[in-house]
């Protein structure tokens, strides 16, 4: 799997997870702001996850 189909799948995750957190918070849900924190955290957490990946070291 390539790192981008891995992007691909973590940023639909995350719009799934946005809208299920929607339904089970009670009240408002998630506003836009909260919202675009969580996209933004998980855009940053997955970047560096998929970002070394195929790096070799020097010695190799």
């Amino acid at each position: 799997m390539t790192p981008v189909r891995i992007f691909q799948i973590a940023v639909i995750a995350v719009a799934v997870l946005a809208w299920l957190f929607q339904l089970i918070l009670p009240g408002e849900g998630m506003n836009f702001v909260t919202g675009l924190v969580v996209y933004l955290i998980t855009w940053w957490i997955t970047l560096f996850t998929i970002l070394p990946l195929g790096i070799t070291g020097q010695a190799e």
